[in-house]
């Protein structure tokens, strides 16, 4: 997973800081119980702990099995499934970098596992 806002803090994949040119957004979105519920059980313990969330009523045509929508901070998500995914560099490959097409490593790379590319739309 390639992503320029990242930098490498030893082993791990970070956020780039404010003076490296990254300002984190602070919008909230709100996530459907049909999303979320479909979201493997170990994300969903990370992402929904404490105060780290807050539910919405009334329940929705989107909302599944009587669960709220629940909103969360966007960064907070971010951070979380950045944390996540720094714990399994088996399985995941955290490139602090745009992804570069031309760049004959990553295409070979993503041939044999799935690369993905987060899109920052703000």
């Amino acid at each position: 997973m390639h992503d320029g806002r990242w930098t490498q803090d030893g082993p791990k994949a970070v956020w780039k800081s404010e003076g490296q040119g990254n300002v984190r957004r602070q919008q909230v979105v709100t996530v459907q119980s049909r999303q979320y519920l479909n979201l493997p059980e170990e994300v969903q313990e990370h992402l929904f702990r404490g105060d780290t969330f807050s539910e919405m009523l009334p329940v929705g045509p989107d909302s599944i099995r009587g669960r709220s929508p629940r909103n969360l901070r966007i960064a907070y998500i971010e951070d979380t499934l950045l944390e996540l995914a720094n714990e399994k560099p088996d399985r995941i490959r955290l490139a602090p970098a745009a992804f570069d097409p031309a760049d004959r490593t990553t295409v070979s790379r993503a041939r044999t596992a799935p690369v993905a590319v987060p899109v920052d739309t703000a």
